[in-house]
């Protein structure tokens, strides 16, 4: 391990989908960078 660092992000949780059986809904998880960069999804 080469560096470790504690960052603050942005977490955004919404729903997604068109409650159809092909497109169910769910909940997302977004992290965000606070220079608008999407760091990760969880769908």
């Amino acid at each position: 391990m080469e560096n470790v660092e504690i960052v603050e992000l942005i977490k955004i949780t919404f729903k997604r989908g068109k409650g159809t059986e092909d497109d169910p809904v769910r909940v997302v998880t977004q992290y965000w960078d606070k220079e608008n960069v999407l760091i990760f999804e969880k769908d």
